[in-house]
């Protein structure tokens, strides 16, 4: 079961060890050495996480909130999805690694419907083909559904 996370706005740099700077190949242009910088700078990767996303469950809980479910019917849900800022990356466009979370999220609830809960769901392969990013705001509509059913 999910825990609530606390309200605690404090960070942690546990998880990201800092480093005065990276090792870089002699072999590098620095130009791109500079850009590749700049880009790691503007994406805050290495950032501290604030605390309270470290509690057990938070991701799960986090990422439901761009779920709203329409209909649940024996081997299918039915969804929409808003991709607001939280999951979208730099570019202003839903990020694929949330792609992947929701399509978890998704099937596995999907396949709830069907498979009774003591038993352990597992999703073992996902494919997940990009055609053009989903834009801030935009809403989507899915339809997971098992098959078979």
């Amino acid at each position: 079961m999910a825990t609530k996370p606390s309200l605690s706005t404090t960070t942690t740099t546990a998880a990201v060890p800092e480093t005065e700077s990276p090792e870089i190949s002699k072999d590098m242009d620095p130009k791109h050495v500079a850009e590749t910088q700049l880009f790691v700078k503007l994406m805050s990767i290495g950032a501290p996480v604030p605390e309270n996303c470290n509690t057990k469950g938070y991701f799960d809980s986090f990422i439901r909130n761009f779920i709203k479910v329409d209909q649940i019917q024996r081997g299918r849900i039915s969804c929409t999805i808003v991709a607001k800022p939280p999951i979208c990356n730099g570019y202003g466009t839903l990020h694929g690694g949330a792609v992947g979370s929701l399509v978890e999220v998704l099937t596995t609830s999907c396949a709830r419907t069907v498979v009774a809960k003591d038993k352990e769901l597992f999703l073992g392969e996902i494919s997940i083909s990009y055609l053009s990013g989903t834009p801030i705001n935009l809403h989507l509509e899915t339809a997971p559904q098992s098959r078979g059913h």
